[in-house]
């Protein structure tokens, strides 16, 4: 979401400048990021996204359009008090976003791999979810998570 935003396909500065109203944009930008994700993929393309889960029903629908596709979900942990320094160092979050996040989006979701953006280096981190990706079995967390909903 943040190339998007960074790229100027989303209209960032009108939104904040009050001009688009963000929470009537928001389903509907979340909706195609999703349906992206899934264009690309289908289009042979190899992605690498990141995409944080706020609700069930966006969950459900990730899953819905990834349906078919070799996706490795991986869950990527930081303490909260690390995330919530991120969130002022950006200086591009509104304050507390992160504690929402914090508390709701690991609930959602169950994943193939789950690392901490805290515990190691970022290569180490890299190298296990390149093992997970090697080693990985079926059913996969996307695909066990389209069979609860069903």
């Amino acid at each position: 979401m943040d190339l998007f935003r960074d790229a100027r396909v989303l209209p960032w500065e009108r939104i904040e400048r009050g001009e688009f109203h963000w929470p009537q944009l928001r389903a509907q930008v979340h909706e195609g990021y999703q349906r992206s994700l899934a264009a690309f993929a289908q289009g042979g393309n190899n992605l690498i996204a990141d995409y944080i889960v706020e609700t069930e029903a966006s969950r459900d629908r990730l899953v819905e359009l990834l349906n078919g596709l070799d996706v490795l979900f991986v869950g990527v942990h930081c303490a909260l008090p690390e995330l919530e320094r991120r969130e002022i160092a950006r200086g591009d979050r509104r304050r507390g976003e992160a504690r929402v996040d914090f508390d709701t989006t690991h609930r959602l979701c169950s994943y193939d791999v789950e690392v901490d953006s805290t515990a190691g280096a970022v290569e180490e981190m890299a190298q296990t979810v390149l093992r997970a990706w090697v080693e990985r079995q079926s059913p996969s967390a996307f695909e066990g998570m389209r069979r609860a909903r069903a």
